[in-house]
């Protein structure tokens, strides 16, 4: 994705976040090569010496990366009220809580594009203002036009 007025001002208007994401080997634990559900119960049925436990990150030997990023957030119900969102993007997001936000965009200090999709509440979470929150969902390229990303995030259990 290229960078778009969006990401340009969002140094300059957006909210300052950090974004951190685990990186690391794919655990067995995970069927499909990572692209599969976490298996707690493979970590019971197969304690073998030096087997680490992925703590439900679906990655071991991992190396933890934080990065600064500028993104939109809103609270979600506000966006529901107030736009048209597609009947796939109501149904991902389920059952609204006080607690979600949408993100749209992200941008380093540049304001240069920051690719921060493919990862899920497993190995990623985002700080803003202090409080963690997991990505629920994604949708790239919103609205099918290069605007931005767009993440359903919310408050960390």
């Amino acid at each position: 994705m290229a960078d778009t007025r969006l990401t340009i001002n969002l140094p300059k208007f957006g909210l300052p976040v950090v974004f951190t994401y685990y990186t690391g080997t794919v655990c067995p634990c995970v069927a499909g090569g990572g692209y599969g559900d976490y298996s707690p119960q493979w970590h019971v049925d197969n304690p073998a010496p030096g087997d680490e436990d992925c703590q439900g990150k679906k990655l071991i030997d991992t190396t933890t990366n934080n990065v600064t990023v500028y993104i939109e957030a809103n609270d979600i119900r506000a966006l529901v009220n107030t736009l048209t969102l597609s009947s796939e993007i109501l149904d991902a997001i389920g059952i609204l809580k006080k607690v979600d936000l949408v993100a749209i965009g992200c941008a380093n200090a540049a304001g240069e594009y920051v690719d921060c999709t493919g990862y899920d509440e497993h190995n990623s979470y985002w700080t803003i203002s202090g409080v963690k929150y997991t990505q629920q969902r994604e949708f790239q390229q919103f609205a099918n036009v290069f605007l931005g990303d767009l993440f359903i995030l919310s408050r960390f259990a």
